[in-house]
């Protein structure tokens, strides 16, 4: 649990490190409010992963807008996010592609993709395991106001024959 704490504070360390880069210019990124802070809610896909754990998790993260794309008016964004239960937790550390729909722009419904890697510790109380693996995202989102968004993910990752992923629900809050 140690080294996932440590993994996951260099991760969201880095994305502050680009967030401040960006504000002297070293990222194409006009937006006002690049960051998002979400909290949210984890239920794994997979029945044995869920037998083994809970059937609901909790969740955070952190996302940043790290490119604007003008020609097309998707954004590149770099996320870490921490999917926590007792026994199991799992570290997302991706970069996502999102396109936005009808009408276009930050205030429109949203959908994208993303790739990364993965961070599985899990605990059996007897020994502790670390393993990270390359995986998967897909996501659809809509603006609640200016502040706030509501994006459904769904995360995949195998772990020893078994999907360790699912659906995470958050709120995010722009900033």
């Amino acid at each position: 649990m140690k080294r996932l704490a440590i993994v996951a504070l260099a991760a969201m360390l880095a994305l502050g490190v680009a967030g401040a880069s960006s504000a002297q210019g070293w990222f194409n990124v006009q937006d006002t409010k690049p960051n998002t802070i979400k909290v949210g809610a984890f239920w794994p896909s997979d029945g044995d992963v869920r037998d083994a754990t809970d059937s609901l998790w909790f969740g955070f993260g952190y996302e940043r807008i790290i490119n604007e794309m003008a020609d097309t008016g998707a954004v590149i964004t770099g996320e870490a996010s921490w999917l926590v239960q007792s026994d199991l937790n799992i570290v997302p550390l991706t970069l996502n592609w999102k396109n936005y729909g009808v009408g276009g722009g930050a205030r429109s419904w949203y959908w994208g993709a993303g790739i990364g890697a993965y961070i599985v510790s899990a605990d059996s109380g007897v020994a502790y395991n670390d393993v990270t693996r390359l995986g998967y995202n897909a996501f659809v989102g809509v603006p609640i106001n200016n502040m706030l968004d509501f994006e459904l993910k769904y995360h995949y990752i195998k772990v020893s024959g078994d999907n360790a992923g699912g659906l995470f629900a958050t709120v995010g809050y722009k900033f």
